[in-house]
């Protein structure tokens, strides 16, 4: 693997990493999920998990909600519905629109989302722990620096590969080169 590393560019080998630690933090959400699960002894899948860190910063409709769990409408309404029985969420009414009823955590919905930032920074913690001592402040502002520079709003310029006269090469020859 570090002899193909080093024939990549770095912006080649962030994707690579960023792909990784995508890979490893959605196998890793399964694994919270079920150490959630045992823990705070609620049953929490990990759409619900997700739902729930969501919504602690904010209330929620169920359509915005599903966008942002990347789940149907349907499912995010099956999960609001558990949570609520389970006493983690509760709707409330919102004046301009009577028909949608915005979610929202309970104080005991706050506590197992703070249970989970718990057990991550535990994760991480074990991680960065034989680490020499200057790296992890280090790698945590070059990770801070790379997610303010990531945003689905940032222009990018593609309109010369949207051309459907061009072949999917040449249309990846664009985006390369530009």
């Amino acid at each position: 693997m570090q002899d193909v590393a080093s024939q990549l560019s770095p912006s080649q080998r962030i994707n690579l990493a960023t792909q990784r630690i995508s890979q490893n933090a959605q196998e890793g959400l399964v694994v919270g999920a079920d150490y959630l699960t045992k823990i705070a002894g609620i049953p929490l899948s990990p759409p619900a998990v997700v739902a729930m860190e969501r919504l602690a910063t904010n209330t929620m409709r169920v359509v915005d909600l599903a966008k942002l769990v990347g789940v149907t409408h349907g499912v995010m309404s099956r999960q609001l519905q558990d949570l609520e029985a389970k006493g983690l969420v509760e709707r409330v009414e919102d004046e301009r629109d009577r028909r949608a009823a915005p979610a929202r955590l309970t104080g005991k919905g706050l506590e197992v989302v703070r249970l989970a930032a718990v057990l991550r920074d535990r994760f991480v913690r074990q991680i960065l722990r034989e680490w020499p001592e200057e790296d992890p402040e280090h790698i945590a502002g070059i990770f801070e620096r790379f997610a303010g520079g990531i945003s689905l709003k940032s222009p990018i310029d593609l309109q010369a590969a949207f051309d459907p006269s061009l072949s999917i090469e040449e249309r990846t020859r664009l985006i390369e080169e530009s």
